[in-house]
């Protein structure tokens, strides 16, 4: 007895109104639109993006076949990256994150005479806490990947994180 495969049934096609292309291409548009506002604003960065990320999602609903999931995965992931990308150049501010500024600053107009050693001294300073924080999040990490507990080694780094930042904001209300 030969087992025959099931019959199979023709796939039905989806209708779509004017409204559902509209609503379909409207985050894609979007997106390309707001790539040539920022163009008119002079910023090319985020012209490139909004309009490769915006071409690249408007395309993805016509994919067809079964690769067409992934495809639409990473168009999503790569449109949501977008936009987190835009949205963080947006809100930057000029690198004025600089710990102890307004301490050195106090020290430069004290000791006048000091010339290049108080700049050497608070940007060693600065590298050395970087470096350290570095190889503490190293540390934190190996802990998590070999399921140990990355708490215990993560607490060292955070006082450490939390100590600077209380000792920056009470030297600006001390020096002014």
């Amino acid at each position: 007895m030969l087992i025959s495969p099931p019959p199979t049934q023709p796939k039905k096609q989806l209708k779509t109104s004017p409204i559902g292309k509209l609503k379909t291409a409207m985050l894609p548009l979007g997106l390309i639109g707001f790539g040539m506002l920022n163009g008119a604003a002079g910023n090319p960065v985020l012209v490139i993006v909004g309009v490769v990320t915006g071409s690249v999602a408007l395309v993805q609903p016509y994919l067809k076949g079964e690769r067409a999931n992934r495809h639409i995965k990473r168009a999503f992931l790569l449109t949501l990256g977008t936009l987190v990308f835009t949205f963080l150049n947006l809100i930057a501010r000029p690198a004025r994150a600089q710990f102890f500024q307004n301490a050195e600053e106090f020290f430069n107009t004290t000791f006048t005479s000091s010339g290049a050693a108080i700049p050497l001294v608070f940007n060693t300073l600065r590298a050395l806490y970087i470096v350290y924080l570095a190889v503490a999040f190293i540390g934190v990490f190996n802990s998590v990947r070999q399921d140990e507990d990355w708490v215990a080694a993560a607490r060292t780094p955070i006082l450490v994180v939390i100590t600077v930042t209380l000792a920056d904001i009470l030297t600006g209300l001390i020096t002014g």
